[in-house]
């Protein structure tokens, strides 16, 4: 889940997945978007994080969340 408060309206707001856009959702001239979503393909090992652009151009990034995939004992 990612939830975005803005200091002005949201243009865009895109979950990143290693470097690559794996979401994104227009912000439709609000200053709040909440996402929610569920992986699909999980990797052994994988980076997340929110990127966001305001309608003025300006961004914000949220720090990367590092995701490992448990493996199992065999």
């Amino acid at each position: 889940m990612a939830e975005v408060h803005g200091t002005n309206r949201i243009y865009s707001v895109e979950i990143l997945k290693n470097n690559e856009v794996l979401y994104q959702q227009l912000g439709n001239g609000k200053m709040d978007v909440v996402i929610e979503r569920k992986e699909q393909q999980m990797e052994n090992l994988a980076f997340y994080y929110v990127r966001v652009l305001q309608e003025d151009e300006e961004m914000a990034w949220s720090s990367p969340i590092w995701v490992q995939k448990e493996q199992k004992p065999v």
